[in-house]
């Protein structure tokens, strides 16, 4: 069964206090759209909460001189009206055939989107390396944003989109 599409009633917020230092060159505002992502490779994938709120990665990747490709990963809410602090502490799990798994962590802006519509909001970016080899054969990527809150009635302490990054 699947959920109407309708527009969520005052979506709960988190009351959960943050640390109040700010990320370094990571904390991006949603006021802010990033130009679209470029590269050798690009694609995206999202999660699927069962709600009108989901995490979307997109992604692109560059060849680099030493035949290594340089990954950026932007991340997105895809929501209607939402309200959310920045969140600190996010995790990308990277596994790859050569390098087995390795985790990177990542900090997200604030979201104060309240345009009525279904729309995607920045949270921020994360660059990551990753070899040729590896990027042929595929990386599969979780990406997990702390949301620690509430949307539509359902309590969704992490939001997370599974994906597979490469040049296929």
């Amino acid at each position: 069964p699947t959920e109407p599409v309708t527009k969520p009633s005052e979506p709960e917020t988190n009351t959960t206090p943050e640390p109040q230092t700010v990320p370094e060159n990571e904390n991006n505002s949603s006021e802010t759209k990033p130009p679209e992502l470029s590269g050798d490779y690009t694609g995206s994938f999202s999660s699927n909460t069962g709600t009108l709120l989901n995490l979307k990665v997109k992604w692109a990747a560059t060849k680099n001189a030493d035949d290594t490709y340089s990954v950026t990963m932007r991340f997105f809410t895809e929501s209607y009206d939402l309200y959310v602090s920045e969140r600190y502490d996010n995790s990308v799990l990277i596994k790859t055939a050569s390098e087995g798994e390795k985790s990177v962590s990542f900090n997200t802006g604030a979201v104060e989107q309240a345009e009525g519509v279904y729309t995607e909001s920045y949270l921020g970016e994360k660059t990551v390396t990753l070899s040729q080899s590896d990027l042929s054969q595929g990386a599969v990527i979780t990406a997990n944003w702390n949301f620690r809150g509430a949307y539509s009635g359902v309590d969704l302490e992490t939001v997370t989109a599974e994906g597979i990054i490469s040049a296929n």
